[in-house]
């Protein structure tokens, strides 16, 4: 099945700038890597419906399975990386890794929002995925959703594509979208993250 692996570099902000202006060369170079299915980044510029002032970056490399994901892993470029990091005294980044049933074909939007639901144990699952139905059902969207990949922990993921934070700040205040959201919430931890892609 397709993984999504989520990776939050930590970037001082004095190296905002340079970070930026190198993004598409990397970028360019992550994409073009065995196994890599795509690669895509952004800032994010939301969190939890409050915008965020300091600079974050969120980048998401996906595989078609995990295969692919292990011909990465190995590959000379990846293992050339983490020496890099570990030459310059830098800790590697959290990395968080997803399963997805499916990954949608369709372009990405320039705003992707990500949403995670924690929950207190596996029997809320399908609570969680009717209610984000709901959600998304309300919004008029459509979303993909994946599970965290990591024992003992019982985290569900969902992106949704937006044109501008303004479309998804007026989504949200709809009275529809409010209740359904709310719901959605209460079966445990949330985070939404919306990011700007580069």
């Amino acid at each position: 099945m397709p993984i999504l692996t989520i990776i939050r570099p930590e970037i001082p902000a004095s190296g905002k700038d340079d970070f930026l202006a190198a993004w598409p060369t990397l970028s360019a170079d992550l994409q073009a890597q065995p196994g890599v299915l795509y690669a895509i980044g952004g800032q994010v510029v939301g969190e939890n419906g409050k915008k965020v002032d300091d600079f974050k970056f969120t980048q998401y490399i996906a595989f078609n399975n995990t295969e692919d994901e292990d011909t990465f892993v190995n590959s000379a470029y990846a293992k050339e990386h983490k020496a890099n990091l570990k030459a310059q005294g830098v800790p590697e980044p959290p990395v968080r890794r997803f399963e997805f049933a499916e990954f949608s074909g369709n372009s990405p939007k320039p705003y992707l929002q990500v949403t995670s639901l924690t929950l207190p144990d596996e029997s809320g699952r399908q609570a969680a995925r009717e209610a984000w139905t709901k959600v998304t059902s309300a919004l008029g969207k459509e979303t993909n959703g994946g599970k965290l990949l990591q024992d003992g922990t019982f985290t569900g993921i969902a992106t949704i594509g937006w044109d501008s934070p303004e479309e998804v700040e007026k989504a949200y205040k709809d009275p529809k979208v409010v209740e359904a959201f709310e719901a959605y919430k209460s079966l445990g931890d949330v985070r939404s993250n919306l990011v700007k892609l580069l």
